[in-house]
């Protein structure tokens, strides 16, 4: 009982101790962060199909909308895996090994983050996120007709 006492009037640990100690416990058990999601941008994106078309490298591009707009265009190459589906569908589409990026409405989406954490319980570690998302493909590539900036043109 005293030490229980003894502990309430010490009052609670400091926040730093306190995040560091749920860092080391979640670090054991090899807790996926958000943070850890690599953010890319149009031209890297540009850059990785250009590798897996030309070189053979891998690349597992991730569709995250719904099927009625990705069913509308996608980026080239890209599976449709929606949010809601993605803790059964995950296992019979994905490789655990190839680079994942995952993308869908844009910038304040979500579902990409979400999706990350999913496939990371799932074992799933090669992740990145497209920040721009599909908009962001139709504005810079679709509709703007060329190669995103950044891109050698050697390349093509």
């Amino acid at each position: 009982m005293w030490t229980v006492c003894a502990a309430l009037l010490a009052g609670p640990a400091p926040a730093d101790a306190e995040s560091e100690r749920a860092e080391a416990v979640e670090k054991r058990a090899g807790v996926f962060r958000p943070e850890q999601l690599r953010h890319v941008d149009t031209a890297d994106v540009w850059r990785m199909i250009l590798e897996r078309d030309t070189r053979g490298q891998a690349l597992q591009l991730v569709d995250l909308r719904i099927e009625a707009d990705f069913a509308k265009g996608a980026l080239p190459g890209a599976v449709n895996i929606p949010l809601k589906k993605m803790s059964f569908k995950a296992e019979a589409a994905l490789n655990r090994t190839d680079p994942i990026v995952l993308y869908g409405y844009g910038s304040r989406d979500r579902s990409s983050i979400n999706a990350a954490v999913l496939l990371a319980q799932k074992g799933y570690s090669n992740m990145s996120f497209y920040d721009d998302g599909y908009p962001g493909w139709v504005s810079n590539v679709v509709e703007g007709g060329s190669i995103p900036t950044g891109v050698d043109d050697a390349q093509t």
